[in-house]
């Protein structure tokens, strides 16, 4: 994210329920985030509903339970595009900020978000080895 001024998230792909989707999630529905909290949804927030539950509060931070670790084998490279309403305030109505968010408030280029995408899977074979799998695009 330094480098391209673009968020993105690695997914552990073996603990993800089913790809990551732009979703909103049901008012009540919670996920344990990568810096310890537990965010509960309200209404209409921006998720990654699975049918185990939220994964991930998206534009925002990634989930816990599909974090990557020593032991991930398999993982699943995720750059999105934001509209900067959709993500304003978010971080901040869980009492917290994510350069993330702080970045989908501003504004990210949506013309490069496959090559960002490219790009971050580049290095991470270059450093980790391993075998590319397809590109996906959803709007």
């Amino acid at each position: 994210m330094l480098e391209l001024g673009r968020p993105s998230h690695v997914f552990d792909l073996d603990k993800v329920h089913r790809r990551p989707a732009r979703a909103l999630g049901r008012s009540g529905e919670s996920v344990q985030l990568l810096n310890g909290q537990t965010a509960r949804s309200m209404n209409r927030w921006a998720s990654s509903p699975t049918d185990a539950g939220v994964e991930a509060l998206a534009g925002v931070m990634g989930g816990d339970a599909t974090a990557v670790s020593l032991e991930t084998r398999n993982i699943y490279v995720e750059a999105a595009f934001w509209w900067p309403d959709a993500i304003r305030g978010r971080a901040r109505r869980y009492n917290f900020a994510t350069d993330a968010a702080h970045r989908f408030e501003r504004g990210v280029d949506f013309a490069t978000t496959a090559g960002h995408v490219e790009y971050i899977t580049r290095l991470i074979l270059d450093i980790c080895g391993g075998e590319p799998g397809p590109s996906t695009t959803r709007s």
